[in-house]
């Protein structure tokens, strides 16, 4: 069994690492070091959006609106459209005014809109933008996905294509249509994203959604040759768009409860309105079929209140700009809900309703089994946080087959006089409350990580004497280097075995 599993390991360090050199070893020219010219990053989007750009000039709508220091401008919204990529010759657009950018600002996990009106209904062969990407600093990467949507009408859009980005073990799956990949290892370059589906359409959307900020410097919008065989937008799937207001969606449709076990649903949230709602508070309303009640665990902050129609509970969140969820719904039994029920969703804007989004309601019920005998079975990866806060936990855990639950005690603190805060009773309680109901303990910890971030610490504060940091970082070559050796059995080691063995002694990991 033991060569069986190195023979499968080695099988997926050679295929992994075959995969990987065969994704770098297809040209790359988008790709250069700090400083150097991009020139053929350049040529190659020149190539790319060669022919009539049906989008030259014309206004971009953004929702957010950009929020970059070193890039916005007045200009923003004809940036991406001028036919000029960034004046910067190393394609680091986050310092240019000529770029486009977005950082770290509220709202971005929901995506970032850019729509354009081409004035008319126009053939539309190609559509593509140009992204920052390659990890040069922190959060400069290229996007998790995008986006491409058109319309006829400005009201009813169709998904042209929507596209994510792979990790390095998924590198030969990455065909630009569905997935997308670049090794990103420190250098900035710029990747074109792009979308070929001809059809006829006025509006063009693509819809980013970054990992942590988006930065770009130009749009192109083809227009299709006139012996291009067009698709019909209506064989696309249907898509929402919003360009004012606030939006509420279900992360998936249609709106899933479950009946027996009570789980978490979450909310996407469109705001057009690129209002501070620190300062103008804004809300959306719930709207579910009598039979079913949101618990007050629920999130953002909400209130029931009177709804128009009898046969529907209304409850009015406010909308804080950050939560999107979780709401535990849980469905009364004795209730029946008609097969055909809906949820109607309606952002809230200075009192007034903005956009109502109706969507199917689905109801189902969670197979229920059974721990097994002599298997342990946990989310490992589930704290306690999320354990203590899950509505009926102790009873519904068992019905899905766990019998385990996991405790992170390196995140237990004390007060200044040395005695548990409150949080740390908490859980511990639940633990104890765990263990009387059958269930046994798994202690989750990450040693290492502790003992480096301790390291790391000290060196910033420069209390690690010479002789300590000999020992910490001395390589195989004998010179000091600037990892932890692995052979380190010193002060810090010890250190992190005694504060392990002292948290196992307090919740007696089974």
């Amino acid at each position: 069994m033991g060569k069986f599993i190195w023979m499968v390991l080695g099988c997926m360090v050679l295929c992994g690492c075959a995969s990987h050199q065969g994704a770098q070893a297809a040209p790359v020219d988008y790709q250069y070091a700090p400083g150097q010219s991009a020139t053929a990053s350049r040529e190659q989007w020149a190539k790319l959006t060669a022919g009539t750009d049906l989008a030259r000039g014309k206004k971009v709508f953004f929702s957010p609106e950009p929020n970059y220091r070193l890039t916005t401008d007045d200009n923003d919204p004809y940036d991406l459209t001028d036919g000029t990529l960034t004046s910067r010759e190393d394609d680091r657009v986050w310092f240019n005014k000529d770029g486009v950018g977005w950082y770290l600002s509220p709202g971005l996990s929901n995506g970032i809109l850019m729509m354009i009106d081409l004035g008319s209904v126009q053939p539309v062969g190609q559509i593509a933008i140009r992204v920052l990407g390659g990890h040069e600093q922190g959060s400069l990467d290229l996007p998790k996905s995008a986006e491409f949507l058109a319309s006829v009408d400005g009201k009813q859009y169709y998904s042209l294509q929507n596209m994510v980005k792979l990790n390095p073990a998924e590198a030969n799956q990455a065909d630009g249509k569905t997935g997308f990949y670049a090794p990103e290892e420190g250098h900035a370059f710029m990747l074109p994203l792009v979308s070929r589906e001809p059809v006829m359409a006025r509006y063009i959307a693509i819809r980013v959604i970054p990992v942590n900020s988006l930065f770009t410097d130009q749009i192109s919008v083809l227009k299709a040759d006139a012996n291009t065989p067009l698709k019909k937008l209506e064989s696309f799937p249907k898509a929402q768009v919003y360009t004012d207001g606030l939006a509420v969606l279900p992360r998936h449709q249609p709106f899933v409860v479950t009946t027996n076990i009570v789980t978490p649903n979450w909310l996407t949230i469109l705001d057009n309105t690129n209002a501070d709602v620190a300062k103008n508070p804004a809300a959306f309303r719930i709207e579910l079929p009598n039979g079913l009640k949101v618990l007050p665990i629920s999130k953002p902050d909400f209130k029931e209140v009177a709804s128009p129609d009898a046969g529907m509970h209304s409850y009015e969140f406010v909308y804080n700009g950050k939560d999107s969820g979780p709401l535990w719904i849980q469905k009364d039994p004795a209730v029946s809900i008609p097969a055909d029920a809906k949820v109607l969703l309606t952002g809230i804007v200075d009192g007034e309703d903005s956009h109502t989004v109706q969507v199917p309601l689905k109801l189902v019920a969670i197979p229920e089994t059974h721990p097994i005998k002599g298997l342990d079975v946990s989310l490992a990866w589930m704290n306690e946080s999320v354990e203590m806060q899950w509505p009926n936990f102790q009873q519904d855990f068992r019905k899905m087959g766990f019998n385990y639950v996991s405790s992170f005690p390196r995140y237990f603190y004390k007060n200044k006089d040395g005695s548990w805060n409150d949080d740390a009773k908490a859980k511990m309680a639940f633990l104890k409350e765990s263990r009387a109901n059958g269930y046994g303990i798994i202690y989750n910890e990450s040693a290492f990580h502790v003992m480096w971030n301790t390291v790391q610490s000290d060196l910033k504060r420069g209390i690690i004497s010479d002789e300590e940091a000999d020992q910490l970082f001395t390589q195989i070559d004998g010179k000091r280097g600037k990892w932890m050796n692995i052979l380190y059995r010193g002060t810090y080691f010890q250190n992190e075995i005694k504060r392990v063995a002292d948290l196992a002694a307090l919740v007696q990991p089974d």
